[in-house]
């Protein structure tokens, strides 16, 4: 298995999971950081840079509630950026 900072994702994942949509975001955070990469309907934009930092630093928080891979998490919320945000930590 491929080790990230999110953990062990296999090497071949199916495209429509998470994890890889997780691992896409990454990428491109490191090949386009200033490139935008997610809004929502207040105007609120952040770039590829932004939004991997977001996910990595909602993941540590769920992490510091003792939330770990496999756990299951109830997310409700409105749509939302913070809705995106938790669903890719989780």
């Amino acid at each position: 298995m491929a080790q990230t900072q999110r953990g062990p994702v296999k090497a071949a994942l199916p495209r429509d999971s998470f994890a890889w949509c997780g691992e896409s975001i990454s990428y491109w955070a490191q090949r386009q950081p200033e490139a935008p990469a997610a809004g929502d309907a207040t105007g609120r934009l952040l770039t590829y840079r932004e939004l991997d930092a977001a996910i990595e630093a909602t993941a540590a928080a769920l992490a510091d509630r003792g939330l770990g891979p496999g756990e299951r998490l109830l997310i409700l919320c409105e749509n939302s950026l913070a809705a995106a945000l938790s669903i890719f930590a989780a």
